[in-house]
């Protein structure tokens, strides 16, 4: 239901209505998910590896079902190490290289001002859209942040 002329009381209660049926499918969903992972692990780990690939995605078939699986890879990097390759191969390293650097928002704000102004200026904040919820208070008008 959209529009303007929707009493806040009727799309109140839809809303909660709406907030606990999310809740009770998302449950459901994570049960299902985990006896799915459970269950076919192993399986799906042996698809990639007989493809010589430790990730990836793979469908294997079960009769009229198929299962699509994909296993991520992440990667990390150690600073330290690769900062001291960099600095003795930059020429080398430059073209395949992408630096990204940033402070975290609580270390930046303990920061002394001078510090601060080391800084600001390759600092940018972006706001993401409002986020807007109902809840039901008693009594008056209350205004409530979600």
């Amino acid at each position: 239901m959209t529009g303007t002329n929707h009493p806040i009381e009727a799309l109140c209660a839809e809303y909660e209505d709406a907030k606990s049926d999310l809740k009770a499918a998302q449950a459901r969903m994570k049960r299902i998910q985990g006896l799915l992972d459970e269950t076919f692990a192993l399986e799906v780990e042996a698809a990639l590896t007989r493809t010589g690939k430790g990730a990836g995605s793979v469908s294997i078939s079960k009769g009229d079902i198929t299962i699509e699986a994909s296993i991520t890879k992440k990667v990390e990097w150690d600073a330290e190490k690769l900062l001291r390759a960099l600095d003795d191969n930059w020429d080398e390293l430059k073209t395949v290289v992408s630096l990204e650097a940033g402070i975290p928002e609580k270390a930046y704000a303990k920061l002394v001002p001078e510090k601060r102004a080391l800084v600001d200026d390759a600092r940018t904040v972006r706001f993401g859209d409002p986020k807007v919820a109902l809840v039901r208070t008693t009594g008056d008008d209350q205004e409530v942040a979600a």
